[in-house]
This record gives C-alpha cells, structure tokens and sequence, in this order.
C-alpha cells in the first residue's frame, strides 16, 4: 500500500463534496474545470484526472445548466468509482 493512499482518499472525498454541494444554477464550465488544479493530487495519484478533464473539456462551450448539471454527475461517478479504488488498497492482503 502507497503512504499516500489516506491523502488521496481524503482528495477525492474533499472534491466529492464540492462538486454535490455546487448549487445547479451556478454551474459552468469555469466553476467545474476550477476543481481539476485544486484536486489534481488525488485526481492524478487515483488515474482519475485524465477522465474527469476529458469529460470536462468537452463542455468547454457549453451553457446549458442541465448539460453542466449532467457533467457534474457523470465527474462524481468517477470520483466514487476511483474512491472505492483506492480504498481497496486499504485492505491489507493476507
């Protein structure tokens, strides 16, 4: 097991959060793709980053909030599935 497994769980929770807690009528482009450099330590160290940024780069022009809203959802899906990655790696093999 990485040392850094507890800070990258702890990473991807912190984003987890923000990205649920986003009110749905403030939601663009700019306040989603704000949380890749602010999250990349977990992002990267769990191999989410490459996903969530292409997920998120392909609404780099969009202003539909339900499209955004949809994005927001499909970014924590990833966030979840990485999370339970990781945490697997918690389990001490015997």
């Amino acid at each position: 097991m990485s040392s850094l497994v507890p800070f990258t769980i702890k990473s991807l929770q912190k984003l987890r959060a923000e990205l649920v807690e986003m009110q749905k009528s403030e939601l663009t482009f700019n306040s989603l793709n704000d949380l890749l450099p602010k999250y990349r330590d977990g992002l990267v160290a769990s191999g989410a980053y490459h996903a969530v940024s292409h997920l998120l780069s392909g609404q780099q022009h969009v202003t539909d909030v339900d499209q955004l809203d949809a994005a927001r959802f499909e970014a924590v899906k990833i966030v979840d599935t990485n999370i339970i990655a990781v945490d697997s790696e918690l389990v001490p093999v015997v």
